[in-house]
């Protein structure tokens, strides 16, 4: 797997979905409808048959080929967004919209990413 492969995967498979349910809220949405949307997207990342992954283990499998890629600024984001995931239910409305800007802004850490490796 390239570089490029890699970085396009991770983009897709944590990128995408660690901020879908929260991309669709409204901005006025309230703290209840903030909170079970982050809860899925970021305790629920990856749902299949063998189970569901959270945004932190999905990066730990995704993150391996990509370590020589200067990936810091990602793993920081990631466990910022685990350590608030553990939080939500305690998190006022401004700390939810805090943590929905944190996610927001992996997917644009990952996109930038896979900028870094032209076709």
């Amino acid at each position: 797997m390239t570089l490029r492969e890699a970085a396009l995967a991770a983009r897709h498979d944590l990128g995408k979905y660690v901020a879908m349910r929260v991309r669709w809220l409204p901005g006025n949405a309230g703290a209840d409808e903030l909170r079970a949307a982050l809860a899925a997207d970021l305790m629920r990342t990856r749902s299949g048959p063998g189970g569901d992954e959270s945004a932190c283990v999905l990066w730990a499998r995704l993150r391996v080929p990509l370590t020589a890629a200067g990936i810091e600024e990602i793993d920081v984001l990631v466990a910022d967004l685990a350590e608030r995931a553990m939080r939500l239910d305690t998190m006022d409305l401004d700390g939810l919209r805090d943590t929905s800007l944190r996610a927001l802004a992996l997917g644009d850490a990952l996109k930038a990413l896979v900028s870094r490796f032209p076709e």
